[in-house]
């Protein structure tokens, strides 16, 4: 059963709305240009921020890479001050993002995709920037094939 990137992507957005609500200014961490999941999970983002008062400011790929991702968002947050949240198309990006915005005082907030447990960690602690991670539910991609099989055999 194949992952569902975009639909994770819708819920990440749906995230940073509840978090920063349907105003603002925010950049998007991507990876590159080429590759087929980010593009998915892009896409699910902007099918909910798109609907919003919320501008995107910024698009600059941070190679799916922490570092990466804290040197981009650092350079972003000196161009956008007023940036209400980073969205980040996984985790590792958007702790990066979570560690400029410590290091330069912001009170932005990040937003990533995964659920790994650096990000839930994170996000537990409650005293990180990064606030949110949307991950495939697990418990469904594994009953949706046994329900098939079931009805196969049956």
């Amino acid at each position: 059963m194949a992952s569902d990137k975009e639909g994770c992507g819708a819920a990440a957005g749906h995230a940073v709305v509840s978090l920063v609500g349907d105003k603002g200014e925010y950049p998007e961490l991507p990876g590159p240009k080429t590759d087929a999941t980010g593009n998915a999970r892009s896409k699910g983002y902007h099918s909910v921020l798109d609907k919003t008062q919320l501008k995107m400011v910024a698009q600059q790929d941070a190679g799916f890479d922490q570092t990466k991702g804290f040197n981009v968002a650092g350079t972003v947050l000196q161009a956008h001050p007023n940036i209400v949240g980073f969205i980040t198309l996984n985790d590792p990006m958007g702790l990066g993002a979570a560690a400029a915005i410590k290091a330069q005082g912001s009170k932005a907030i990040s937003v990533g995709i995964d659920g790994g447990s650096d990000a839930v960690d994170a996000i537990k602690s409650g005293s990180s920037s990064f606030k949110a991670s949307a991950a495939q539910p697990l418990t469904q991609q594994v009953h949706t094939p046994a329900v098939l099989v079931d009805q196969i055999v049956l």
